[in-house]
């Protein structure tokens, strides 16, 4: 069974190469822009703390929320200043990636 292969040529630091996208690459999901407002997590995890509750003002860098997630704990920081929307989640739930946790106005 013959397949069509596509290659793509890259230019890095001077160095010319050729490689080969895969079906894989081809068929991923396509990135796109994450609305700021909404704050998601990365990785799995559980919530460990909540700082914050709707109708706060906070500032950016202020800690929104902890969440133990590959056996460390990460602070979860507001990406700007203004005010909590809401709050989607609550101390020990326990999050597959990308729960939206809080929203930002």
């Amino acid at each position: 069974m013959a397949t069509e292969e596509t290659y793509q040529s890259l230019n890095i630091n001077g160095t010319a190469y050729v490689t080969r996208l895969t079906r894989k690459y081809e068929n991923r999901p396509k990135w796109k822009k994450q609305n700021p407002k909404m704050v998601t997590n990365g990785l799995p995890g559980t919530v460990l703390d909540i700082y914050v509750k709707t109708g706060d003002q906070v500032v950016e860098g202020e800690k929104l929320l902890s969440l133990e997630a590959m056996k460390m704990i990460n602070t979860i920081l507001a990406p700007f200043s203004g005010e909590v929307r809401e709050v989607f989640v609550k101390p020990g739930q326990t999050l597959k990636k990308g729960t939206l946790m809080i929203e930002l106005a």
